[in-house]
């Protein structure tokens, strides 16, 4: 079984570098991704604090809508590598491999049999589209779920072993979640109420205990913040701006409360077709095997204490999920799992040495791929063909004059930011104006149009 078992390992490497290594790694990102990263590396040279935090270049541009602890991580990468388009591509691939390893600990921790099978998992995972375009994007799930399932291992272990260390660790960790996305990240606080449920090991009373050292740290650490008035006021801003709105309807982008149900489903079809697809192979010998049923109902508790609050309001966004697929696909790996055994006990009777072989070659291929094909846009070919030839022809640091119709093309403002450093300006003349459109013209004698190879822009100069 052990050749069976390390095939499937290397296939499913395979396919974590095509699918994610193609997409973080080719340029262009969903506008929000782009934002958080001009927030990161404005931190990082120096313009903000952890507290305050700004995404332009000028004090108007402060932001809020976020806690800080993600940007000032991703900070310190641009601290270390420059401040290159790559870094935030390869922070994402970096936590991505992050999660696959927590995937890993946390399978190994809930079947102890079946400790080996830890790509099982992680190809479910990997399988659901919804992960990869969180990674491709920048999105704050990369770094809040880690912290999550992190959480989650700990914690875990911490009920298993009766160990009061591992659930403080948790508790930190759930922390760092909430200081990376908000009131999102605390759903692990619940872990120690879900292992009582589900395996019944210890008293009511002592699961009350483990549920208050869970929940020590978090709100110890948030009564130091309220008592501290830069922090307080930072905090007060982000429920102001981000969970008001949220809740009054000011940022609903759902008319359903459903809408998250849905995609929810829809998003593990794909692993649930893997599992299908194995069904059919397997199934007429797999009598022989069962279910450990308890990690599969645990795992599926805290997915759906992970996703199902994010239904409470009209502001429902399909990345929203990210942070609790890693779970619901550990409970179908457990559902699985006879599945997969048995089709291990019987490739194991092929030499699959060569097979092996051929799959590191593979893997090496297309990480060379994936490098070689960085520089082709997955979204905004021809935005992003401007933005470099404007780069070379506005200086850094400056502004740049745009209708009041374009103040709400966030996609282009965020990409001038992050790639040019240059901010929109509706309000002021400034030396360069642009205009959306490449026969766009001007009623002004005071600006010539420069004659530039653009699709999507003419820029236009004042006159010396």
């Amino acid at each position: 079984m052990k050749s069976a078992n390390t095939t499937f390992l290397l296939i499913t490497l395979l396919l974590f570098t095509l699918i994610f290594g193609f997409g973080i790694f080719s340029d262009g990102m969903f506008f929000d991704g782009i934002f958080y990263a001009n927030v990161a590396n404005n931190y990082a040279n120096g313009f903000g604090t952890f507290w305050q935090m700004y995404y332009g270049n000028n004090i108007s541009s402060a932001f809020n809508d976020q806690p800080p602890l993600a940007f000032f991580i991703q900070a310190q990468f641009y601290k270390v590598l420059g401040n290159s388009i790559y870094v935030e591509r390869f922070y994402d691939f970096l936590f991505a491999v992050f999660h696959l390893f927590l995937i890993k600990f946390l399978w190994q921790e809930l079947t102890n049999k079946q400790s080996k099978l830890y790509w099982l998992p992680m190809l479910l995972w990997i399988s659901i589209p919804l992960c990869s375009w969180t990674f491709k994007h920048n999105l704050m799930e990369v770094t809040m779920s880690a912290f999550d399932l992190a959480a989650v291992l700990f914690l875990f272990k911490g009920c298993r072993e009766n160990k009061n260390s591992f659930l403080l660790i948790g508790s930190i960790l759930i922390l760092m979640a909430s200081l990376s996305k908000g009131i999102q990240g605390l759903f692990p606080i619940m872990v120690p109420f879900f292992y009582w449920i589900v395996y019944r090991k210890v008293s009511f009373s002592s699961t009350v205990v483990r549920s208050m050292i869970v929940v020590s740290i978090p709100l110890a650490t948030y009564i130091i913040f309220y008592l501290t008035p830069e922090i307080n006021q930072s905090i007060t801003l982000y429920f102001q701006k981000r969970l008001s709105g949220t809740f009054n309807h000011l940022q609903d982008t759902k008319t359903s409360h459903f809408y998250l149900l849905f995609k929810l489903l829809f998003e593990l079809s794909a692993p649930a077709f893997l599992i299908f697809i194995s069904w059919l192979i397997g199934r007429k010998a797999i009598g022989q095997y069962r279910i450990n049923e308890k990690p599969l109902y645990l795992m599926a508790l805290i997915g759906i204490s992970a996703s199902f609050p994010l239904m409470v309001t009209l502001e429902q966004r399909a990345f929203y999920l990210t942070t609790s697929l890693p779970y619901y696909v550990i409970a179908m790996a457990i559902i699985s799992l006879p599945l997969a055994t048995n089709i291990l006990e019987r490739l194991s009777q092929k030499k699959l040495i060569l097979t092996n072989q051929i799959g590191i070659i593979l893997i090496i291929l297309a990480s060379c791929l994936v490098l070689i094909n960085a520089k082709n846009p997955k979204r905004d070919r021809d935005l992003l063909s401007d933005v470099y030839i404007l780069k070379d022809h506005i200086p850094r640091g400056s502004s740049i004059s745009i209708t009041a119709g374009m103040q709400c093309q966030w996609a282009y403002q965020y990409y001038f930011l992050r790639y040019c450093y240059v901010q929109f300006d509706a309000q002021k003349l400034h030396p360069y104006f642009l205009l959306e459109g490449i026969d766009a013209t001007m009623d002004c004698a005071e600006y010539t149009k420069l004659n530039l190879p653009l699709k999507k822009f003419a820029v236009f100069k004042k006159r010396d």
